[in-house]
């Protein structure tokens, strides 16, 4: 299991998981996380990776520019 951490507030898991139709309970629910193996909210693996600065600066760079 991984370990390092990136804290995020629990609001914007829950929203990035209903954007994605992701209904599993340990994004959203702290007693049914707190019950699983991490022990609390997780939030999905495609959430770093949307999140990831380099990315956007890539999505921004990408774009066409106008003239």
């Amino acid at each position: 299991m991984a370990v390092d951490r990136f804290p995020v507030e629990a609001t914007h898991i829950m929203m990035f998981a209903r954007s994605v139709a992701d209904d599993n309970q340990i994004y959203h629910d702290e007693n049914y996380a707190k019950g699983t193996e991490v022990g609390h909210i997780i939030a999905p693996p495609t959430f770093a990776q949307s999140t990831h600065p380099a990315k956007v600066q890539d999505r921004i760079a990408d774009r066409p520019q106008p003239k």
